[in-house]
């Protein structure tokens, strides 16, 4: 519905001050009713009250106050004398109609039509009129405008041309809409219908929307109360609010979809009142169908009217309501989900596949600072894809012609104290050598630019301008100053500090500026154009400008508030920055990195504008990609992750695109403009880690669910301390559960809190006291020195760390490694209780989890039970991994690592029929075991495959087994596991 909300704000220049007391944020005035004093007006919140009457107390009270003091139309402001008229012309672009207008000056107008083809009415030659400026519109999109506007009028589509942005209407405005001859004339989802304040405007919309039904609608002064009291004619219009200083970026924000008007009736006296309890459902009915919060004070302000109630009543109301259905939805934690959260606590992203020639300097570097290698990637990808032309992009294809823009949003989320600066610095030291040999250059090509000025040949020689590379502090204008100036180079915002960064709007404005919907529109690839009336026109098609920084979690916890309705906050992919200890400086080789990055972002700027393009294996992924997204999205309940995910989706595009080229810089050669599976799986891998990132700081911060922040914070909390127990009232001393802005847990909610995690699989319960569930460390694992099956080596590592781990099963083994550096996992079904099985595959590096000591028992979970289940008919030793929790082995680590398979004689993984016939019966027995979480089961086992395992076997129940492919199909199996890489 349109916003339409009277606020007293708009009209307090109709209010007589009493001269009665007053503060900063509260003003007296006389009640503009009965005149009696004492009516105040909070500056604040708009809200107003009545201590000498009773005016504001009722709603027929309230209706005579708006009445009052708020005109129920518009008067549209006098036209100066003057004569316009307009050419309209036929679809070959010949002018056959001449629209005529004269205004006297004192409000008459006259308008009428001549034709300009020999013998032809105008009204003969109508149906053969295209819309005004037709030809100019079409060519404007093909030169990449984003949409046209429909108005009503040539007034109005000649003042946004004006504004630079493309318009049309019709014959005779509002009656000259016609079906038959406009409909299909422009892509309907770049159509944007402007209509005027009136009824004859909405009128001509709808017709307009009937044959475009995709376009998205421009209401003029979208928040004024008058959309509620619509005049016949003669409404306020675009030209209008231009006139009221409404610039093109004030249009523009204001797009969005068709909304449905709730007009008032007139001067009906009469409100139709109803219950609390109807009142109740309709804020209910509010609340599930997630409404806009302006639409939501607007629906609250009708129901007080119609309750009789104090509108702040009618508020707490719907806060309850809302509290109550956030309660319920989050009251039983998704175990999967919560399991996942804490694996983004512990795990990292390997950035090798990414990045495979500057991850490993990059890891080297990360040692130094005992700080994930990832971390540095954030800063890295921003200040790359800001060294690529802005008409660089990847076409993801499709009919909608979809591309990705090189742009890239980042953020190191970090606490007080962590070791950032060094992180940040990293990518950024070779650009600011880079920035100040721009302004060397800048300044030998100004002293050249004098000379010549001097002399009498310069008349023609325009002044040099400076290249930037980036900024750390700067405003809107000049940061559009300078991608205007630039076109054919991006630019970096990199600030240390992010929160200086988002302080700074509208810093000059008075807070009344527009720059948070600047960025939104930049963050991806949006043109921008300067008009001033001191200057010519600046104007840049496309923009590339990418942010990074560092914040700290409690600051960007109150930046956010109440979450993320407009999507700007998840437009960056945020990751923790954990508080670890710096390691002393060593003797080592000195690591020096921006030598080389300095050689790579020069090439970067090298590579020529071009549009990239997907592998056709890459196309396949990018599909299960974007299947899983709609899955997450639509299968959501959590407002600030459903913005998160579509935004994701494209993320990942960004990080395949910006690395691709990367890579080929780091390795000073050509970029080829296809981009392969295996980045784009890299970037995805990176993009999740990321996705997981973010939806644990906004767990921690309470805006997905304040349940599983705490239960995250209660479990950090734990394995901070190294703790085996605890009671309910060391976690209320710990003070580390807030439930409000100054208050803690107490211990009844402690208790239900462990008891929750209890539920969960992570503790277990004994009286008061609440153990934790041991997971025995992994068991270090070497390729060296393979047996055979038929001759086990009994002196092998393996044996040994099994034999060692039956002896002491509390033992902490050394860190696995293969022979070439790698870790490999397998699952605790690889183990038999005897070891002589497992002895035979020495490559497996094998966790034992959830084994309890006898003094704190141990609870199986539903994951275990299936797990027992399938002992009975284990699968062969080479994919016995595929039945583990998360630390699954692959089916081609194992079969490498058979001594069956030598380096020069391994076959096909989609050749190995047998292998396949194991996977085959493991996810048969799985499925008829009847568990609940049998899919859950299948889907670790598809993960712990690689994604071209995942296709070989897919291809082979094709011919063998059809029906179990259609049952996994039916539960988007294949999919889901290729989309989501292991975590």
């Amino acid at each position: 519905m349109v916003t339409s909300t009277f606020t007293i704000l708009d009209h307090l220049d109709a209010l007589e001050p009493d001269g009665g007391s007053e503060t900063r944020t509260e003003k007296s005035f006389r009640c503009p009713v009965c005149h009696e004093p004492n009516f105040k007006v909070n500056l604040r919140t708009g809200k107003y009250y009545t201590y000498g009457c009773d005016c504001a107390r009722t709603p027929a009270g309230k209706q005579k106050i708006i009445d009052a003091i708020a005109p129920r139309t518009w008067q549209k402001p006098t036209r100066p004398r003057q004569k316009r008229q307009w050419t309209y012309c036929d679809f070959k672009g010949k002018p056959i109609i001449r629209a005529h207008r004269t205004d006297d000056g004192n409000g008459k107008r006259k308008i009428w039509q001549k034709s300009l083809v020999s013998g032809k009415k105008p009204r003969e030659l109508e149906p053969q009129a295209a819309p005004y400026r037709f030809s100019e519109c079409q060519q404007a999109l093909a030169k990449g405008a984003p949409f046209v506007f429909w108005v009503e009028g040539e007034p109005c589509a000649d003042a946004l041309w004006k504004l630079g942005i493309p318009a049309t209407t019709t014959v005779r405005g509002s009656n000259g809409y016609h079906s038959e001859i406009h409909r299909g004339l422009f892509p309907p989802e770049q159509v944007i219908i402007c209509p005027d304040q009136d009824t004859q405007g909405i009128k001509y919309a709808e017709a307009i929307a009937t044959d475009y039904p995709e376009a998205q609608w421009l209401y003029v002064n979208p928040t004024s109360y008058l959309w509620s009291r619509l005049p016949t004619s003669g409404g306020f219009d675009v030209v209008d609010w231009i006139a009221n200083k409404a610039t093109a970026e004030t249009l523009l924000s204001a797009v969005g979809p068709r909304r449905s008007l709730q007009l008032d009736k007139g001067l009906q006296t009469e409100i139709p009142e109803i219950s609390l309890a109807d009142a109740r459902r309709r804020l209910e009915a509010l609340v599930i169908e997630g409404v806009a919060h302006s639409d939501v004070q607007l629906a609250i302000f009708r129901l007080a009217e119609q309750t009789g109630r104090q509108t702040r009543e009618l508020e707490t109301l719907y806060r309850a309501i809302q509290q109550e259905r956030d309660t319920a939805a989050v009251s039983a934690v998704d175990p999967a989900d919560f399991d996942d959260l804490v694996r983004a606590t512990q795990g990292t992203c390997n950035i090798s596949r990414l990045l495979p020639t500057l991850a490993p300097q990059l890891e080297r570097y990360a040692q130094a600072f005992n700080q994930p290698s990832v971390a540095f990637t954030i800063p890295l990808l921003s200040v790359a894809g800001s060294l690529l032309n802005p008409e660089t992009n990847l076409a993801i294809g499709g009919g909608t012609d979809y591309r990705i823009p090189a742009i890239f949003w980042g953020g190191l989320v970090a606490e007080p104290g962590s070791i950032k600066t060094p992180v940040f610095n990293l990518a950024l030291r070779p650009i600011y050598h880079l920035q100040a040999d721009a302004s060397d250059q800048y300044d030998i090509a100004k002293r050249a630019y004098k000379q010549a000025m001097e002399s009498s040949e310069s008349e023609e020689m325009s002044p040099p301008t400076l290249k930037h590379y980036y900024v750390d502090n700067a405003t809107v204008e000049k940061i559009q100053r300078i991608v205007t100036e630039q076109t054919d180079k991006g630019l970096a915002v990199a600030v240390d500090e992010l929160s200086g960064f988002f302080h700074s709007f509208n810093q000059y404005k008075g807070g009344k500026g527009s720059d948070r919907d600047f960025w939104k529109s930049v963050a991806d690839g949006s043109a921008v154009k300067i008009d001033r009336t001191t200057e010519e026109t600046r104007f840049a098609a496309k923009t590339s400008i990418s942010v990074t920084g560092t914040i700290q979690p409690e600051v960007l916890k109150d930046l956010m508030g109440a979450g993320d309705a407009d999507g700007f906050w998840s437009r960056f992919l945020w990751v923790r920055l954990p508080l670890r200890r710096l390691p002393a400086p060593d003797d080592g080789p000195k690591i020096d990195l921006t030598s080389w990055l300095h050689s790579t972002y020069q090439r970067l700027e090298q590579v020529p504008a071009k549009s990239f393009r997907l592998s056709a294996e890459a196309r396949a992924t990018w599909r299960c990609w974007h299947e899983w997204i709609e899955d997450k999205r639509l299968g959501t309940e959590i407002p600030v992750e459903r913005v998160l995910y579509p935004k994701y989706r494209d993320r990942a595009g960004r990080v395949a695109l910006i690395a691709h080229c990367l890579e080929a810089a780091s390795q000073g050669v050509e970029v080829s403009e296809e981009i392969s599976n295996e980045i784009l799986e890299a970037a995805i891998a990176f993009t999740t880690f990321c996705l997981n990132q973010t939806r644990l700081l906004y767990a921690d911060m309470g805006l997905s669910s304040e349940l599983t922040g705490h239960l995250l914070r209660t479990w950090q909390f734990l394995e901070e301390k190294g703790l085996s127990e605890i009671t309910p009232s060391d976690l209320q001393r710990s003070k580390r559960i807030k439930v409000g802005p100054k208050d803690y847990a107490k211990t009844p909610q402690c208790r239900e809190l462990l008891e929750q995690l209890t539920q969960l699989g992570y503790l277990t319960t004994s009286d008061n006291t609440f153990c934790v569930v041991e997971k025995l460390s992994t068991v270090e694992t070497t390729i060296e020195n393979i047996s055979t099956p038929s001759k086990p080596d009994k002196t092998s590592n393996r044996g040994q760390s099994i034999e060692k781990l039956k002896e002491n099963t509390a033992a902490s083994p050394p860190i696995a490694t293969t022979a070439v550096g790698e870790t490999v996992v397998a699952s605790p079904s690889t183990v038999s209780n005897s070891g002589s099985t497992a002895e035979d595959h020495s490559t497996i590096e094998t966790p034992i989890e959830n084994v309890s000591t006898s003094s704190k028992p141990h609870i199986p979970s539903n994951r275990e039970q299936s797990i027992e289940k399938l002992k009975g008919t284990p699968p062969s030793p080479q994919i016995m991994s595929l039945s583990g929790t998360e630390n699954t082995q692959t089916l081609q680590t194992s079969l490498e690592s058979s001594s069956s398979f030598s380096e020069q004689d391994k076959q096909p993984l989609d050749t190995l029929k047998n292998e396949y016939g194991e996977i085959e019966q493991l996810i048969k027995t799985v499925l008829e075991s009847g568990e609940n979480a049998a899919v859950s089961d299948v889907l670790e086992i598809f993960e712990g495959l690689e994604v071209e395992d995942q296709v070989g076997f897919w291809r082979w129940l094709t011919v063998h087994n059809q029906t179990l492919k259609e049952q996994l199909n039916l539960h988007q199996i294949f999919p889901q596991a290729k989309a989501r890489e292991v975590r």
